[in-house]
């Protein structure tokens, strides 16, 4: 019967930790990140520290925060912002997630200001 017990552990223990690893494997980004190393590519870390820029980025993340209608995707899109220049990178469910993520920077930044690099992902 110990034995019995401390079988059932292990494979309980195994299984465990294999659904872990899955759930992991869902969360990766690499695949999608892939292509952002390249030089012309705008990454968070290529954000400017002037007070406007880092002002511009606030209110829109302010406003998608607040906006109740998009998902934690849209919610978390990347929000760049570079010489009153913005770029939005990153997954949202939808097509109109796109255009009330793209209108909300034109509000904040000016509508010649805004690149959108948004991708729409299923859910």
């Amino acid at each position: 019967m110990k034995h019995l017990d401390k079988l059932l552990a292990v494979v309980v223990l195994l299984s465990t930790s294999a659904a872990y690893a899955d759930d992991e494997k869902k969360g990766d980004n690499t695949a999608r990140n892939k292509g952002h190393e390249k030089k012309s590519a705008v990454n968070a870390q290529d954000a400017g520290d002037s007070k406007s820029d880092i002002q511009i980025a606030r209110d829109i993340r302010k406003k998608l925060v607040e906006d109740s209608t998009l998902s934690s995707y849209a919610k978390n899109a990347k929000v760049i912002v570079k010489k009153g220049h913005v770029t939005l990178k990153g997954p949202v469910r939808s097509n109109d997630e796109v255009t009330s993520l793209v209108n909300t920077a034109k509000a904040c930044a000016g509508d010649a200001n805004v690149a959108s690099e948004l991708e729409v992902v299923a859910k």
